[in-house]
This record gives C-alpha cells, structure tokens and sequence, in this order.
C-alpha cells in the first residue's frame, strides 16, 4: 500500500543562483570615486565563478558560466589598470576593448546560464523567460557594446582629414539615439533575467518532492 503524504519543504538545487545575481550586480553597478570603482569588477566576477562552481555537475552551461566569469576576472583587473581620468572633462575613461571583452563574457553567461535553466528548471515562470533571454539579451547587449566602440574609435581616429566637429555631429552623434535605446533595452532585459536567476534559485527540487509525497507502507 501506499501512503500519499503532503511533501514537506524540499531543497532548492539553484539556491547557488543568488550568489550569481549578486556577482552579476557587482560587475554591473559602477560606483566611482576618482578613477576606483569602489564595486571592483573582478570581485563580482570571482563571486559569480563562486556561485556556479556547486552547479557545474548539474548541466555543462553552468560549467561554461563559471568558465567565462574567470576569463572575465583578468580582462576587468586588465580594464581597471588601463582605467583613467580625462583631465579635461574630468569623467572615469576606460579601455573600449577591455569593455567590449567584459560584454562579449557577460553575453556567454547569460547563454550558458539560461541553457542551463531550461534543462533544469519546471518552472513556467523560468523557462519561458530563459528562451527569450538566452539570445536576446546578449544580442542587445553586443550591439551596443560595437555601437560604443565605432563611436570612440570615430572620435579619437586622427588619421582623419575631416575635423572632429564634422565627425560628431554626421558620425559619432547619429549613433546616440540607437545606442541609448540599445542601453535601456538592455537594463530592462538585464533586470528581467536577475529575476528569473532569483525564481530559479527558490525553485524546489521537484523529483525529490515527488518522491516525498510519495511513501511505500
């Protein structure tokens, strides 16, 4: 005979996943005083490698994640040394490849991860949301960052006979309206996927439930 019992609460395999959100947090928030960022990139990026490393036996996405959060340790410490202040401006300049190397890194992570949630995850509220994710974001996400780049690289091409004034106002400034949608698209999705990280880490493990709920007698 068998006895049903109501399952009583069960662990949550993700429950890694809220370190991720945090790690990611780290590495997006900015908070300048001078030329330190007071939110160190590569902290977030080893809190981040720290939260997928319990997870890597579960799916090789996580794997991939942690993978590219260590790659991305050494590309922001390389983009933190070249970091400097304009003098004339006064405004916290970075390396436009070191910055374009971190995108390209943070669009693995969100691919890795969202694989990984859509082969481990029931959730509707999870899955759904990572097939979206998984292409858009990183897409957004990498055309700004080459949108960024073609607009340094127009103003601070000086082998250019036409003057800088001509090259802001037909070039460099025609690209801020695509740029500045592209970076709300991005903030916008970039929340989106911190929450469905976060309903993922609370997901319960729904085998183990299973069998919970169901007792031989």
């Amino acid at each position: 005979m068998t006895r049903h019992l109501t399952p009583g609460p069960t662990r949550e395999p993700l429950a890694p996943l809220r370190r991720v959100v945090l790690g990611i947090l780290l590495v997006a928030v900015d908070l300048n005083i001078g030329r330190l960022d007071v939110l160190l990139d590569p902290v977030g990026y080893l809190v981040l490698a720290s939260g997928v490393r319990s997870l890597v036996p579960l799916h090789q996405g996580f794997g991939w994640a942690r993978g590219a959060a260590l790659v991305g340790v050494v590309t922001s410490t390389v983009g933190l040394l070249l970091r400097h202040v304009d003098p004339s401006t006064g405004a916290v300049v970075e390396s436009p490849w070191t910055s374009l190397a971190d995108t390209v890194l943070e669009a693995v992570v969100v691919v890795a991860l969202c694989t990984a949630l859509l082969a481990r995850s029931g959730a509707p509220g999870v899955l759904g949301p990572a097939r979206v994710l998984r292409w858009m974001l990183p897409a957004v996400s990498l055309a700004g960052g080459l949108l960024g780049l073609v607009a340094v690289l127009m103003v601070e091409d000086t082998t250019l006979s036409v003057p800088t004034s001509t090259l802001l106002g037909g070039g460099a400034l025609a690209l801020a309206v695509p740029a500045v949608v592209l970076l709300v698209a991005g903030i916008v999705l970039g929340i989106w996927f911190l929450v469905v990280l976060w309903r993922a880490s609370r997901e319960p493990d729904a085998s183990r439930a299973t069998r919970a709920a169901m007792i031989p007698g």
